[in-house]
């Protein structure tokens, strides 16, 4: 994820990561991106509402959104050809 948004951020590439109380509390979030040093937002959804919405019941998923919000990719882990995937939707016009 860091070598995507590192890559990627300037041309209009954005993560959002999200979390909540999924066998983990807000404590152990903060701890974790403190020594990850990430480089991207990491927000803790305590009420689940935004995990709900996107139907997220287990950590990590991923998915990529088009700026439209719309899923394009989702799946456990970041896709083999995430560059390619990513580099079509920029070259859209479609910041992600």
């Amino acid at each position: 994820m860091r070598d995507a948004y590192e890559k990627f951020h300037a041309e209009g590439f954005e993560i959002l990561a999200l979390t909540g109380p999924l066998g983990q509390n807000l404590q152990d979030v903060r701890s974790f991106v403190r020594g990850m040093a990430l480089p991207y937002p990491v927000l803790f959804d305590e009420d689940k509402r935004v995990l709900d919405q996107y139907q997220i019941y287990f950590v990590p998923y991923t998915c990529l959104l088009d700026r439209r919000g719309q899923v394009v990719y989702e799946g456990s882990h970041l896709p083999n050809d995430y560059e390619k995937r990513i580099e079509k939707l920029l070259a859209a016009g479609q910041d992600i």
